[in-house]
């Protein structure tokens, strides 16, 4: 399991990108402040509030690039499969 996390700042700034690209505009406040609410949100609902599963790895994406993700992400897959499976390859 993977929990990939982004502080708030960050997740703004790519939110705000995204409406700029749809021809919107918010301000960085508006569009982190819309974030903050809907964090709360989520993670207070009554039905399947979201949550970091106890044995979900954690991947701050704050200041790594797609790629960047994807190698830390496939680094534990590999090193979760190898201690599962050692008799098993991984590549």
């Amino acid at each position: 399991k993977i929990y990939l996390t982004a502080s708030i700042e960050k997740r703004a700034e790519r939110r705000q990108i995204d409406f700029i690209k749809q021809g919107e505009k918010f301000s960085l406040g508006e569009v982190q402040q819309n974030l903050s609410k809907r964090d709360y949100i989520d993670s207070n609902r009554d039905d399947s509030p979201l949550t970091k599963a106890e044995d979900a790895f954690e991947v701050d994406t704050s200041d790594i690039t797609i790629d960047e993700q994807v190698k830390i992400i496939l680094n534990i897959a590999r090193d979760v499969m190898s201690k599962k499976y050692p008799e098993m390859k991984v590549c």
